[in-house]
């Protein structure tokens, strides 16, 4: 309740019903003076802010030491003293992705593979460089494989034996004029030896209909020729970019395919699919908190103890999913350790069709 002055008039500002008292009983708006002052603003401001606080955090502490109560009191009705789920999803999902995009991003993973490359031994490199030579002329040698490609993997071969020659000779500033070294890690995702649009189409109207790709193909061929040409030499990471920050709309879409296919496995327990949605927004709501404490702890503590922080919290995911499931839906210990797995192995294979979707999407949409 706010401390303006109530008025004297008990007609409702808002919808004009009868008002018995200091809200209206049709809408709930409060009947108060409409004059504000910038104070009044600045304290109700104030006021909703320390509210929502002090809401959210009663809330989740319940939504995580006592897993499947919110959406059980949420059902009963019981939903004036806990926040509600919709508002409590976005503000935490806003605040871990917010965090997420500040410690992680492509640009950084590109730095640390440049640092992890700058410290490697002259040894080591040799080591390596035989190794992915070894990998690259078995794919040579296996059956089936398409010219283009076999000719792909005999110039990763080539620029590999150049950079062989290199270690022979003078390995000052070897790391900077490593040639394999620097097109592995510029280029995570492999787009083809296209540099343009133009060299793409000037071969393929020169190649005989009989021998072209079909459709699909050469859409994809021709979308990473323009993104060659577009981004030289970072194509990949540019798309890797764009996917990554699609991350919070593959969650978002997830999140009631999770909810139908508890449906599915609860079935006989003639819930609602709105029920189990309920249910599965909680679910996320705890997630996020646990996969932002994981944020923190990779952004503050030394990397063993950080080690140990995230394999803990990992296995508390699915420690908190089970409790979870099995005071919400009040089954056996077995009959839920069974939907358990069954609901993981259903949602690995969602989310991996849903990864590849978005990743196509970014790739034609870039």
């Amino acid at each position: 309740m706010s401390h303006s002055k109530e008025r004297k008039e008990k007609a409702c500002l808002n919808c004009g019903a009868a008002i018995y008292g200091r809200y209206c009983h049709i809408c709930g708006q409060e009947n108060i003076e409409t004059k504000e002052s910038f104070w009044h603003l600045v304290k109700h401001f104030i006021e909703d802010i320390t509210h929502f606080d002090g809401k959210y955090f009663s809330t989740v502490k319940y939504l995580l030491f006592k897993p499947g109560f919110l959406t059980t009191e949420y059902l009963r009705g019981k939903r004036t003293s806990y926040l509600h789920p919709i508002r409590m999803y976005v503000f935490t999902s806003a605040i871990f992705f917010i965090s997420f995009f500040f410690v992680f991003h492509p640009e950084e993973i590109i730095k640390e593979s440049n640092k992890e490359l700058a410290n490697l031994s002259v040894a080591e490199i040799k080591e390596q460089l035989i190794a992915d030579k070894t990998l690259n002329e078995k794919a040579i040698k296996s059956l089936g494989l398409k010219a283009e490609k076999k000719e792909r993997i005999e110039k990763r071969i080539e620029l590999i034996n150049n950079d062989l020659d290199s270690l022979t000779k003078d390995t000052t500033r070897l790391k900077e004029r490593l040639h394999y070294f620097n097109e592995q890690r510029n280029n995570f995702i492999d787009l083809g030896n296209y540099r343009s649009v133009k060299e793409y189409d000037s071969i393929q109207n020169t190649t005989p209909n009989a021998e072209k790709r079909n459709w699909l193909t050469r859409s994809i061929e021709r979308k990473a020729a323009m993104l060659n040409e577009k981004y030289p030499n970072e194509a990949s990471s540019k798309l890797i970019e764009v996917f990554f920050h699609k991350l919070p709309q593959i969650l978002f879409i997830s999140l009631p395919l999770f909810a139908a296919i508890l449906h599915l496995l609860y079935i006989r327990r003639k819930k609602y699919y709105v029920e189990h949605g309920i249910f599965s927004i909680h679910l996320y709501i705890a997630t996020f908190i646990l996969m932002l404490l994981m944020i923190i702890s990779n952004s503050t503590l030394h990397e063993k103890i950080d080690s140990w922080i995230k394999a803990i919290l990992s296995i508390g995911i699915f420690i908190y999913l089970y409790k979870a499931m099995r005071n919400f839906y009040q089954q056996s210990r077995i009959k839920t350790f069974i939907k358990l797995f069954l609901l993981n192995f259903i949602m690995f294979f969602v989310i991996a069709i849903l990864f590849v979707s978005f990743f196509l999407l970014s790739f034609f949409t870039i």
